[in-house]
C-alpha cells in the first residue's frame, strides 16, 4: 500500500500531506494539521534507527497526545498489505472441499 508508506519515518515522504489525507479519507479519521505537526517534531526527536516498521511506530505513540495518529497506525498494522495471505486459506479451503467431495 503505497499511502501506508508516508507513515514510515525513514521514507522521503513521511507524513506527506496527501498521501495522509488519502488515508485519512479512506478510514474516515479527521487528523488536524497540529497534530501532524506535533508527531513530526516528536519523531524527529527519536532514534529514526529503531523505528523500521509500523509497529516500531505505534509502539512510541502516545494515545493521549496522538489521538488520530495513533488510529491511522493502529489501523495500518492490522490490515494486510498483501492479498497472498487470503489466497493461500481459499486454496487450503479449496483443496479440503475437494478431498471432502470424493469421500
Amino acid at each position: 500500500m503505497k499511502a501506508a508508506d508516508c507513515c514510515l519515518p525513514r521514507t522521503q515522504n513521511f507524513l506527506n500531506k496527501q498521501e495522509l489525507n488519502t488515508l485519512s479519507e479512506l478510514y474516515a479519521i479527521d487528523i488536524k494539521d497540529c497534530e501532524i505537526e506535533v508527531f513530526r517534531s516528536f519523531i524527529a526527536r527519536k532514534d529514526e534507527s529503531q523505528l523500521n516498521t509500523l509497529i516500531d511506530v505505534l509502539d512510541v505513540i502516545d494515545k493521549d497526545i496522538f489521538p488520530d495518529v495513533f488510529n491511522l497506525y493502529q489501523i495500518l498494522v492490522t490490515i494486510p498489505q498483501t492479498s497472498c495471505k487470503v489466497e493461500r486459506m481459499f486454496s487450503s479451503v479449496k483443496r479440503i472441499k475437494h478431498v471432502w467431495a470424493h469421500k
